[in-house]
């Protein structure tokens, strides 16, 4: 067996050098990643597996949306639809806190992995009380656990943790860029049936506005089948920045249901060559499977790992003489 055969879904990470900046990282990822029990299945289900499942086989990015209930109550939901911990009419709501939970054991068992979860707002208008109840109720006491900086770590940073990505608004009066994560809250929405239509949008400290990084988004999500798979190929192959967070959603709903888009998809994603060094930045698919997890995250060994860190080191060096000069 040789060293590859090794790497896994649970331990990938771990044999990643520790310099790499965590965007210059190909990552599997899942897209409303909290749906397998959800209520509406046919039109809300977009995965087939829990958040468990999918951090064993190698997913790394969650897209995680919730709804303040009651000014206290943190449920997962895919728009209007609640997501539940298990089958059945009367199964309890699955909360932000039982997300964590999942994510934390799973950490404790490989403590060389990280994972980025991105928290967003999918129903209701709570806007930033969301992010003040969720602090509360899944960071406070245990800030260890997270990576809560407003900048772009390197991995070693961050083995161990869960990065938060935070699409939701936050009251700059209680939380700095210490403690309210890498601000998302510029993410795109992308609703057009444009075949070429990638957004980019700037990633700005909270003290001064200053932007330091951008993320390049593809989710033309209205698309389907060829036209679909032709906006994912396009992003992929296009020139992205290890430096920024490039995101291609592979999910659609030109079909009528998510299932039946993402089947499509993921099969011409398993046949699609991840060349090994080519940076991909984060794939996210809907009923994501270990094949194509470990086609993803298997391009990181390579002739990456090197470019990633020496990009990483030019990013130091320059980082370096500004706070000096």
């Amino acid at each position: 067996m040789n060293e590859k055969d090794k790497i896994n879904g649970a331990n990938w990470m771990s044999g990643l050098c520790s310099d790499l900046p965590i965007t210059a990282i190909n990552m599997p990822g899942t897209h409303d990643s909290a749906t397998k029990y959800v209520r509406f299945k046919p039109i809300c289900n977009t995965q087939n597996l829990t958040i468990e499942e999918q951090l064993q086989i190698g997913v790394r990015y969650l897209d995680m949306r919730f709804e303040l209930k009651d000014g206290r109550k943190l449920v997962a939901v895919h728009s209007i639809a609640d997501c539940k911990k298990e089958r059945g009419l009367k199964a309890a709501d699955l909360t932000a806190a039982d997300t964590v939970n999942m994510c934390e054991s799973f950490l404790k068992e490989n403590p060389g992995e990280t994972i980025l979860f991105q928290l967003k707002e999918d129903d209701g208008d709570a806007g930033i009380a969301l992010f003040g109840e969720f602090y509360a109720q899944c960071i406070r006491g245990r800030e260890e656990l997270w990576y809560l900086e407003n900048r772009i770590p390197a991995l070693g940073e961050v083995r161990g943790k869960i990065v938060l990505l935070r699409v939701v608004g936050v009251d700059a009066s209680h939380f700095d860029d210490k403690t309210c994560g890498i601000d998302f809250s510029a993410y795109p929405y992308i609703g057009s049936r444009d075949i070429r239509d990638f957004r980019r949008r700037d990633i700005k400290k909270l003290s001064d506005g200053e932007t330091y990084a951008q993320m390049y988004v593809q989710d033309s999500y209205k698309l389907g089948g060829i036209k679909k798979w032709k906006a994912v190929t396009a992003f992929l192959e296009s020139d992205l920045d290890p430096r920024n967070f490039n995101i291609c959603l592979t999910s659609c709903t030109g079909f009528i249901t998510p299932k039946a888009g993402s089947a499509f998809i993921n099969r011409r994603l398993r046949e699609y060559e991840f060349t090994s060094g080519r940076h991909y930045g984060i794939v996210a698919a809907d009923h994501i499977s270990s094949d194509i997890c470990r086609a993803v995250f298997m391009s990181n060994y390579g002739a990456e790992q090197a470019q990633s860190a020496t990009v990483f080191s030019f990013m130091r060096i320059v980082f370096t003489f500004k706070i000096q000069y």
